[in-house]
């Protein structure tokens, strides 16, 4: 009886993992054949009518990346860096850019580590792209156009949890918009799984797939602990109420908890995080970086 028991437990968990294999298998291809699209015809990229320089550099981790830089001018500039959220893309933010331009900042984007062009194969979700950001600022120290003192973050989803970590590692960040971050990841599988009435239980399964597709822990994948003890870098808080993708919470508790410079901006009736067509978003996260670069001065 005993042997019978045992054989029993060894079949259960062989089908587990043969399971969660196969939930991995299954999620990864389906997110990869989303972001990871054949590199795009030149002119797709064109935004306010400035075609972008195509450059190539390293993670800090010595990761190949693919990125876009959009010259403002010839003169020593502000950057703002542009990162994009999960399953996505650096080529998206057509009208943002144009406007920043137009302001006079050169912009700066890149597909993270398993997305877009990028050749690596795992994203982690916020885990470890702060090593594309610092990739990305190494690159930009070599340009005698852009002035890294006066350098803005601007990210959403997992790009919104890139620049707030960011702000740990850099101590050259002017400001930070973070629209529809996350508050750490079990929030996020639990609240998903109870929207479709799921025990919350559950995630810590969810968070073992996830950690075995992306390569890295995501029970410790905690914004709120990485920015607890930062208070100097001012952040403007994006969020939509009715974002079913990372709740809304989520920002709110952030917004709450940090210590520095902040604003908290609720965009009523909005779900996640693809906000530039929202009457007065553009121009309400132009005023910030204006009203922190001038600050800066």
């Amino acid at each position: 009886m005993p042997n019978v028991i045992i054989i029993i437990l060894i079949v259960l968990v062989s089908l587990f993992i043969i399971g969660t294999i196969v939930v991995c298998s299954f999620l990864d291809r389906k997110v990869h054949l989303k972001t990871r699209v054949k590199k795009r015809d030149p002119d797709y990229y064109i935004a306010g009518g400035v075609a972008p320089e195509r450059i190539l550099f390293r993670t800090s981790d010595g990761i190949p990346a693919v990125g876009l830089f959009y010259s403002a001018s010839k003169e020593k500039k502000p950057i703002v860096i542009l990162l994009h959220g999960y399953a996505y893309h650096m080529g998206g933010y057509h009208e943002r850019t144009s406007r920043l331009l137009k302001e006079g900042w050169h912009v700066f984007t890149f597909d993270f580590r398993g997305c877009g062009e990028s050749p690596h194969n795992t994203c982690t979700i916020g885990l470890k792209e702060t090593l594309d950001v610092l990739g990305a600022v190494e690159y930009l120290k070599s340009r005698e156009d852009v002035d890294l003192d006066k350098m803005i973050l601007w990210g959403g989803s997992m790009g919104a949890v890139t620049a707030l970590r960011s702000m740990k590692i850099l101590d050259n960040i002017t400001a930070v918009i973070a629209d529809s971050p996350y508050y750490d990841m079990l929030t996020v599988l639990g609240i998903r799984l109870k929207r479709k009435n799921i025990p919350s239980f559950i995630s810590h399964y969810f968070a073992l797939v996830l950690s075995l597709m992306t390569a890295g822990n995501q029970w410790k994948n905690s914004v709120a602990n990485d920015i607890r003890n930062i208070n100097s870098v001012p952040v403007l808080f994006i969020h939509g109420d009715k974002d079913i993708d990372i709740d809304v919470d989520d920002t709110i508790r952030l917004h709450g908890m940090y210590k520095g410079p902040k604003q908290l901006m609720i965009l009523e009736g909005h779900t996640h995080h693809d906000h530039d067509n929202i009457p007065g978003y553009i121009d309400e996260s132009i005023e910030f970086i204006k009203k922190h670069l001038s600050s800066s001065e």
